[in-house]
């Protein structure tokens, strides 16, 4: 299965809402955020005479002069010194860091990073799904406590598919996780997959995990003393000529 990584809720907006948006879009909601932190002069208005109009002959012979302006551009904008500053490509006027930031603090696409996060996590093995919803929970990013709540009840809902998608071993490891940081209610999982037999497995996993240690560490040892030793113990101990 290849791997997964879910995005945190600022990359999220930043590569999945942010540069998915059209011309027309973007320049809407980075007006709506230049309106909310009343910067009013890096609002991107259309290059065209009913923005000119709004100078005197003076200011806009000035304001060219002294910014970097072409009147074929589509859009304009006020620079730092108020200055104009165009462009046909909007995202040359704002900042989309600046942006991004703003749609996180205040929530916007909340829900729709809830939903991402919930598709993702059923293409994941259960230990994987606990983890990404552990960092999402822990890194928070302005999401309210009641979209994280959504999340764990996404993993709680989804168990008998994050089982399918896990192996025994991925299974084993995301009971260990979750019962050292509880982090969501898997008392259903018994429904999908036998604890016991689980416990079992991995006790017989590490026994012969360490019988094989213990037969590697002979054969050196044999080695040494000029023998040669079989590890699975098929071949009697024979002399080196």
């Amino acid at each position: 299965m290849a791997e997964v990584n879910i995005m945190s809720y600022t990359d999220f907006v930043r590569d999945e809402i942010v540069d998915s948006y059209s011309d027309n879009e973007l320049i809407d909601k980075w007006n709506e955020y230049c309106d909310d932190n009343m910067d009013y002069n890096s609002q991107i208005c259309a290059n065209d005479e009913e923005f000119l109009d709004l100078f005197s002959k003076q200011d806009i012979a000035s304001r060219i002069c002294y910014g970097e302006y072409s009147i074929n551009d589509d859009y304009v904008v006020l620079d730092g010194y108020e200055n104009f500053k165009s462009s046909n490509y909007p995202e040359d006027l704002l900042s989309k860091e600046d942006l991004t930031d703003w749609i996180v603090q205040n929530s916007y696409e909340e829900d729709a990073y809830i939903d991402y996060v919930q598709r993702a996590l059923s293409t994941l093995p259960l230990d994987k799904a606990l983890q990404s919803y552990e960092a999402v929970a822990d890194k928070r990013e302005y999401i309210r406590d009641d979209s994280i709540s959504q999340i764990e009840i996404a993993i709680e809902t989804s168990l008998e598919t994050l089982v399918e998608n896990s192996s025994v071993e991925q299974i084993e490891a995301a009971v260990k996780l979750n019962e050292s940081n509880e982090l969501v209610d898997l008392s259903d999982l018994k429904d999908y997959v036998n604890l016991d037999e689980l416990t079992a497995h991995t006790h017989r996993a590490t026994v012969k995990t360490s019988s094989l240690a213990d037969d590697l560490q002979a054969a050196c040892k044999a080695a040494n003393q000029q023998e040669t030793v079989n590890p699975q113990g098929t071949l009697k101990h024979t002399n080196k000529l």
